[in-house]
Formats: C-alpha cells, sequence, structure tokens
C-alpha cells in the first residue's frame, strides 16, 4: 500500500479528486447560485478554481519538484488554459449542444483533463 502512495500517478489521481470535488462545487454553485445556465460557461468559471487547488496539489503532494515556482506556474496556467479550451468545448458539445445532463459532459471532460493533465504535468511541468 505504501509503495501504491509513492508512485506519482497515485498521488496525480488523489489530487485530481480534490480538485474535481473543488471544481464541481464551484460548477453547480454557478449553475443553481450564480444561475449561469451556458454549461459550458459555468465549467469554464469553476474551472479557474479547480487549476490552483491542482497546481498546489501537484506541486506540494504529487510531484514535489523544487523547480522555482514562476516558471512551473506559467508552464501549468498554459497547460491548463488548453485543457480549459478543449474541456470547455467537450463540455458544451455533449451537454449545452447535445443536450444531456451536465454530469454526463462533466465526466468526459474531467476524464480528458485527467489524461492530459497527468501526461502534461509529468513530462512537460514537473520534469
Amino acid at each position: 500500500m505504501f509503495g501504491l502512495i509513492n508512485h506519482s500517478i497515485f498521488r496525480f489521481a488523489i489530487n485530481g479528486l480534490v480538485a474535481t470535488g473543488v471544481h464541481y462545487i464551484a460548477m453547480v454553485f454557478a449553475i443553481h447560485v450564480l444561475h449561469i445556465t451556458w454549461y459550458s460557461l459555468a465549467y469554464a468559471f469553476a474551472f479557474l478554481f479547480a487549476v490552483v487547488a491542482s497546481f498546489w496539489g501537484n506541486k506540494r503532494f504529487v510531484f514535489k519538484n523544487h523547480q522555482p515556482q514562476n516558471f512551473q506556474f506559467v508552464k501549468f496556467v498554459t497547460l491548463y488554459t488548453v485543457l480549459l479550451f478543449l474541456t470547455s468545448l467537450t463540455m458544451w458539445v455533449i451537454s449545452d449542444y447535445g443536450g444531456l445532463h451536465y454530469n454526463v459532459g462533466f465526466i468526459f471532460a474531467v476524464t480528458l483533463q485527467f489524461i492530459v493533465g497527468y501526461l502534461g504535468s509529468r513530462y512537460i511541468i514537473f520534469l
């Protein structure tokens, strides 16, 4: 069990679950409290909160890298800006255009984000 905790993909998954929770709560808040009716826009709004949570967790818990933070953060923001576009587009196609419930779009978008986010973080940002 402890050997598994040392693997970055396992720690990335844990960090991702926390960031996904932040993302989902912020998205539901945007939909039901702020009354943002475009799910892709609510998703994008919430994505910003998730990125901050994700960067902090990746920096401190997942990769434990000592590269200067400013450079890492620029790379991280660049990667996640691309991910924001891809996942918001996914959310739009599935939920806004496709008419499926926002939970379905969220699951597809977050799965895409997990795969691309791990690969980019592991091989580009936190070398």
